[in-house]
């Protein structure tokens, strides 16, 4: 997998509910380090967005992380490949 695609996915979960931090790295089939490295990344970039309940991280997509995921769909079937 491509680090964009990578990227589209963890955003593909989170898109619509938070997600805890263990669904997320079981979902996307990333290791716990992965995880934390993407995490940072779209944290920082405003893409996801996180939430701390009882000591527990969620995540969840912002309006700026589903404008990724559709501009990543479009640019894939632009392309021909399928990335979902």
């Amino acid at each position: 997998r491509s680090r964009l695609g990578i990227i589209y996915q963890i955003l593909w979960i989170c898109r619509n509910n938070d997600i805890s931090q263990t669904q997320l790295m079981y979902k996307a089939n990333l290791s716990y380090f992965q995880l934390k490295k993407y995490i940072t990344t779209l944290v920082a970039k405003k893409l996801i967005r996180e939430s701390i309940y009882d000591g527990r991280k969620s995540y969840i997509s912002t309006p700026r992380g589903r404008q990724f995921i559709d501009a990543f769909r479009d640019l894939t079937q632009l392309l021909g490949n399928t990335m979902h």
